[in-house]
């Protein structure tokens, strides 16, 4: 008895669980219209957006905000071609970041060089 107990143990101990931290394009896919690894050198603070993605919640400048919101509020500062967008799913719902990616990708003019969704952390976007 002890030693079932110990060999199950010890083979649950060898699988992690898997967390979402994953790679997104394997774990959460999005359209190639976005890249998964942002930059090394963020951009200064003014220049980008981040959403922020957790749970089932989007806060976009501390702000809870719906997915239309958060099309409407940043789609066309992003349009305008400068800025950068970071969707920052470390904690969220894929299928959130899936709704939130498909419709803001159009209105922001995303590119993968410019839209990235992140499976880590990012810092909000200051306020100038």
């Amino acid at each position: 008895m002890i030693g079932s107990i110990l060999l199950t143990s010890m083979a649950l101990a060898a699988h992690p669980v898997p967390t979402f931290g994953a790679p997104l394009l394997g774990g959460c896919p999005v359209s190639k219209l976005w890249g998964t690894q942002p930059p090394a050198e963020m951009p200064a603070e003014q220049d980008r957006h981040v959403i922020h993605v957790q749970g089932k919640q989007l806060y976009w400048n501390s702000l809870l905000v719906s997915v239309e919101r958060a099309v409407a509020e940043v789609g066309p500062d992003m349009a305008q071609g400068s800025d950068m967008l970071v969707i920052d799913a470390s904690t969220a719902k894929c299928a959130v970041v899936k709704e939130l990616a498909a419709a803001i990708e159009g209105p922001a003019a995303c590119a993968p060089e410019r839209c990235f969704v992140s499976s880590e952390p990012v810092t909000a976007r200051k306020k100038p």
